[in-house]
């Protein structure tokens, strides 16, 4: 409990926090207790005046609450450093950096009990983590949703190229775990089929170049949080997708445009991308929509899928399910 200046340097108030390290109180000098603050499990923040009464804002002018960040009630939205964290959604609003060092699901808060994430890119874990996490990677291709293929047609459009459809590569479940309550999160990685031109050779080779000096510093991080024999077939790593295919300009070392793929699914979304252009003949039609949910339906919340059904998720370094 650090005593910290609020709004006007005559005003002396001192900051109490929980294990998570979110504020929970102000007080003053006297030690009356002045507010109060308490948080849903993914942060939205209530204010309390010194009579418990709810308020609409702090008094003091504080933006430190939840997990000690700043909260910003015009967006209402909490400042990581690296990127927002949206207390409603229960996820950040933008991929992380760093990539896959919390797990498969680049938009997840794993905060729990006791975790924290103060700069938006990995969590870090204080006193004894009290919950479990279950990740679950559905593999495709299949085709997208309706408003996906609306949202890449009027992507390709803003650039002047034709809209061919959308592939949806994968579908990833995070599921946390703590006591009887559960949190579910889907990521859907998709990819805009565009007429795209391809590039030059030398600015292919040059990313191509790019690509394998940051290779290493990719799997670095999954080796660290998953073990060496993650997303390994025959001893061999698998690939890294390009979601935005390089030869046609993609990012070749941005985090957001990369994930492991296992080698048949790798081939498979490959001859997707084909067919989708229309460089290839397929019996799937990338520009129609398909189901919502092509990997047997959204799971119950809490439901454990079964690594044996006929659409089993493909979960990195285990049977289907895997709990951390």
């Amino acid at each position: 409990m650090n005593p910290s200046r609020v709004a006007s340097p005559e005003n002396l108030a001192y900051f109490h926090r929980n294990q998570q390290y979110s504020i929970v109180a102000i007080s003053n000098t006297s030690g009356a207790v002045i507010e109060r603050y308490s948080y849903t499990a993914n942060g939205q923040p209530t204010v309390y005046d010194a009579a418990g009464t709810i308020i609409p804002a702090p008094t003091f002018g504080n933006r430190f609450t939840y997990t000690g960040r700043e909260w910003d009630a015009t967006i209402a939205l909490h400042y990581f450093r690296a990127r927002w964290h949206d207390p409603l959604g229960g996820r950040f609003i933008s991929r992380d950096p760093l990539g896959y060092v919390d797990g498969m699901g680049l938009y997840n808060a794993y905060f729990g009990l006791t975790g924290i994430d103060p700069t938006g890119l990995d969590t870090e874990w204080h006193g004894p983590w009290m919950g479990l996490m279950q990740v679950s990677v559905f593999y495709g291709p299949w085709q997208c949703r309706q408003e996906w293929i609306d949202y890449c047609k009027a992507k390709c459009e803003s650039r002047g190229l034709e809209s061919k459809g959308c592939v949806w590569i994968a579908d990833i479940r995070t599921q946390i775990k703590i006591g009887p309550n559960f949190r579910v999160g889907y990521e859907a990685v998709t990819y805009c089929c565009c007429n795209y031109q391809r590039c030059d050779k030398d600015i292919r080779e040059q990313s191509q170049r790019r690509w394998d000096n940051f290779r290493d510093a990719f799997w670095r991080p999954v080796d660290r949080n998953w073990g060496g024999s993650t997303m390994r077939s025959n001893g061999q790593r698998w690939p890294v997708h390009h979601v935005d295919p390089r030869e046609f300009g993609g990012h070749p070392t941005v985090v957001e445009n990369l994930i492991p793929l296992p080698p048949e699914v790798h081939a498979s979304v490959h001859y997707a991308y084909r067919v989708c252009s229309g460089k290839t003949a397929g019996f799937t039609d990338y520009s129609i929509a398909g189901p919502d949910w092509p990997h047997g339906g959204a799971p119950a919340l809490g439901t454990i899928v079964d690594p044996r059904s006929p659409t089993p998720p493909h979960i990195p370094g285990a049977d289907g399910t895997t709990w951390k």
